[in-house]
């Protein structure tokens, strides 16, 4: 009888289960194309439609930078839960910020606009150097922004950042809202180029306001496998990620618990979150500006 009510509740989740029947992809060509358009935005612009003859689910969406890259991963993701997976579709949809959505491998993405008139003074020259870090600044706001568009976002959501001990490079995450979760978390850059662009981490269950049950996702023999976590929130802007001991094989080393921490670079801080007030004593604040 569980089992019974986890599968309805998860079919009205996806609110086209299709109650035990084959899913034709054709029918959800909108729905998969505003999937690839909300990747395009994080510069994912190459996307397979992976399903599985076998499957009642909907068909997923996976993005990468290459045909290639997408389609393997599609692949590799279906067939820990279905033997006869295939791509249905393979679509070029790229965004550019100056032009919007682009739906043609060749067209060219434009560039800002290089300033033809000649700098005469130092001092300018100074100014434009000072003022072009600024501008590219912008550019990533108003891209995120429109990832997010005009919605309040969750404490829990935007661009994360963290560095391993033993790695030069930083990793950067975006946490967002997900249609098949509470919230996904992408990999935007890491030492490991192969992992972006995929979910990192699937937040599934509030555990009350300050917690999250997750699974967290790793590599195992080249295959993506999952195990169990939680996140914590220390505070507006600080991660508290940890992963239970995970073991896979008989044959292989178990993986152990760990834990580490996010901190977030966007939003930035504002100054309400750098005086320490609450809701109520920044509201007051406004109002007596005004």
């Amino acid at each position: 009888m569980k089992k019974l009510l986890v599968f309805i509740v998860f079919c009205v989740f996806l609110n086209n289960c299709g109650g035990g029947y084959y899913q034709d992809p054709a029918k959800y060509d909108y729905q998969l194309t505003e999937l690839m358009k909300k990747n395009a935005l994080r510069g994912l612009d190459y996307h397979a439609v992976v399903h599985a003859s076998s499957s009642y689910e909907r068909p997923f969406v996976y993005s990468s930078s290459s045909f290639a890259r997408a389609k393997k991963n599609g692949l590799n993701y279906c067939a820990k839960s279905y033997r006869d997976c295939f791509v249905y579709k393979l679509r070029y949809l790229g965004h550019d910020p100056y032009t919007g959505f682009i739906y043609n491998e060749n067209v060219q993405k434009k560039t800002k606009p290089k300033k033809q008139a000649k700098l005469k003074t130092k001092q300018k020259e100074k100014k434009q150097e000072q003022t072009a870090p600024k501008n590219e600044e912008q550019t990533i706001e108003s891209m995120l922004k429109e990832v997010f568009g005009d919605r309040v976002m969750d404490q829990i959501e935007g661009l994360w950042i963290t560095r391993r001990d033993s790695e030069e490079e930083n990793r950067i995450y975006l946490i967002v809202q997900s249609e098949d979760f509470l919230f996904e978390e992408l990999v935007i850059s890491h030492p490991v180029r192969e992992f972006e662009g995929q979910i990192s981490t699937k937040i599934i269950k509030k555990i009350d306001k300050r917690s999250y049950k997750t699974k967290a996702t790793w590599l195992n023999d080249g295959e993506v496998d999952e195990r169990d976590g939680t996140i914590k929130i220390i505070d507006k802007f600080k991660l508290k990620f940890e992963t239970s001991r995970h073991c896979y094989s008989s044959e292989k080393d178990c993986l152990k618990a760990s834990s580490f921490y996010k901190k977030k670079i966007w939003p930035s801080k504002t100054y309400s979150d750098d005086a320490n007030l609450s809701k109520e004593e920044t509201t007051i604040l406004k109002e007596f500006l005004d």
